[in-house]
């Protein structure tokens, strides 16, 4: 009878072999872990990055329109105002940092009002006095503002930062040019991040140009 207990005591694993198969199966699971944790974080960067790409240049195409048309064009780098000529409108796109330091491009606009039954003005004076990216009457929207600058680009995974480069026409020089605006938007995932990992960071960016039609009248309709 002992005999046949010590086979079958012999058939089972020993300490080592255990702890060898422990941290076998460890390393695998480690490693399946580590890739699908790489993988989502890719995943979310890729999805982030696509959207923030596809915002911009679906911002950017319609502001180019806008440009194509407008007058009274003028830039500081970082803002950008016109007028559209087909809207009567005042337009003002920024590129800001919000309070996290995140950055983002914005927009405000001021519309001229136009009703009551002889299609009277209404806010004239408020219209004229919206001049530049600094004016108040754009947050008052009973006079024609459209409230607080909304955000175009920019989430909290991504930052966006860029410029704006106004070429002024010019038709009494020796070399005469039509009016152009060139748009610069940067776009990164988590800026500021340190990693040596590169699914934590990435960037893409975008520039294009609009040649300005009306550049000519120097300070749009007033009223």
């Amino acid at each position: 009878m002992n005999d046949d207990f010590k086979k079958i005591n012999s058939s089972g694993f020993t300490l080592i072999e255990v702890v060898v198969a422990m941290a076998i199966f460890t390393l695998i699971i480690g490693g399946v872990v580590m890739f699908s944790v790489n993988a989502i974080k890719a995943s979310t960067k890729s999805q982030a990055m696509q959207e923030a790409v596809d915002n911009a240049r679906y911002a950017i195409d319609d502001l180019a329109k806008k440009i194509r048309t407008s007058s009274n064009v003028s830039s500081d780098g970082k803002s950008l105002f016109f007028i559209d000529n087909l809207t009567v409108t005042k337009y003002c796109y920024q590129f800001v940092d919000d309070d996290s330091g995140n950055g983002k491009m914005t927009v405000k606009s001021f519309q001229l009002k136009i009703g009551g039954v002889n299609d009277l003005i209404t806010n004239g004076d408020e219209y004229n006095a919206v001049t530049d990216c600094s004016s108040t009457n754009y947050a008052n929207t009973s006079i024609g503002g459209s409230g607080p600058a909304t955000n175009l680009i920019g989430s909290e995974k991504t930052s966006i930062s860029g410029g704006f480069d106004v070429l002024k026409t010019d038709v009494s020089s020796d070399d005469p040019h039509r009016g152009f605006v060139r748009i610069n938007v940067d776009i990164y995932y988590k800026k500021g991040l340190t990693s040596d990992d590169p699914t934590d960071s990435a960037e893409a960016h975008i520039q294009t140009g609009v040649s300005i039609l009306d550049y000519t009248r120097e300070s749009g309709v007033e009223f």
